[in-house]
């Protein structure tokens, strides 16, 4: 079988998984936004050519860097070593980025009306997948892989309720069988006109995937890794993406005042 045969199995396989996760998960994610008086809740599930352009946009970056950094990389000065190091890293990640480094094959985003919903969100959102966690036959816990969290200074209040998830997420009592690793959990970052949580997870799922020239003789399952994306953002960042913050008041009083609401779309 050739690299490319390959890849674009593979790429079919993690679509796959993404509808097997997503089989699971999704009422239970739908419940938090029954629950939280939010604007919507959309989710969506890369097709396997959406996958497959990801993997080549992703390892053409090695490419890129090389071009970028080509004195850099051919630099024998000992004060460039670590940064030359880091480069080289980066090259290498991206030279060996493939379909189960798509974290986001399955992607789900709740959208609030406010900024300041993010903090209960998030908590509903998590004592939830620590509920599932708990009462799931499924062969291990749903577990946090990284998170981002953003705030912003056009947002009043955006910085203190950005570190009031971060503290929350960072408190060893809080969902311990979802976040088994608290260090995944980033300090919040400053951006310009833009807040929002990002949470990558992962579940284990149990798949049956045809493998091999023959079938076997005896049914064969395997264990797969399903990984998805879950977003908290609010819906003038929905509408107008970064930046949309620093044109409004600090506030986001706006929207009782007649800002007109985006129509409903599919996640990114």
């Amino acid at each position: 079988m050739s690299d490319g045969t390959a890849l674009i199995i593979r790429c079919r396989e993690i679509n796959d998984i993404a509808q097997h996760a997503s089989g699971i998960l999704l009422d239970t994610l739908r419940v938090v936004s029954a629950k939280q008086k939010i604007y919507t809740f959309k989710n969506r599930i890369k097709s396997p050519k959406a996958i497959w352009l990801k993997v080549h946009r992703n390892r053409r970056e090695a490419a890129i860097l090389r071009e970028r950094h080509t004195a850099l990389l051919r630099s024998t000065d000992e004060s460039d070593r670590n940064q030359k190091s880091e480069i080289e890293a980066e090259i290498a990640a991206a030279e060996s980025f493939g379909p189960d480094n798509v974290w986001d094959a399955w992607g789900c985003r709740y959208v609030t009306l406010f900024e300041d919903q993010r903090p209960a969100l998030v908590r509903d959102l998590f004592e939830k997948i620590e509920s599932f966690n708990t009462s799931s036959t499924v062969p291990a816990p749903v577990t946090l892989l990284r998170c981002s969290i953003h705030y912003t200074e056009a947002a009043r209040g955006s910085k203190d309720r950005a570190l009031e998830i971060k503290n929350m997420l960072c408190d060893s009592e809080f969902a311990p069988k979802t976040i088994p690793n608290r260090d995944v959990i980033e300090n919040p970052i400053q951006r310009d006109g833009y807040s929002s949580a990002h949470f990558n997870f992962e579940v284990p799922i149990i798949m049956d995937f045809p493998r091999g020239p023959e079938p076997p003789p005896i049914k064969q399952s395997y264990r797969e890794i399903g990984r998805f994306e879950i977003q908290v953002r609010d819906v003038f960042e929905e509408r107008g993406g970064p930046g949309c913050l620093n044109r409004f008041s600090a506030s986001i009083s706006g929207a009782s005042a007649g800002v007109r609401l985006p129509s409903g779309e599919a996640a990114a």
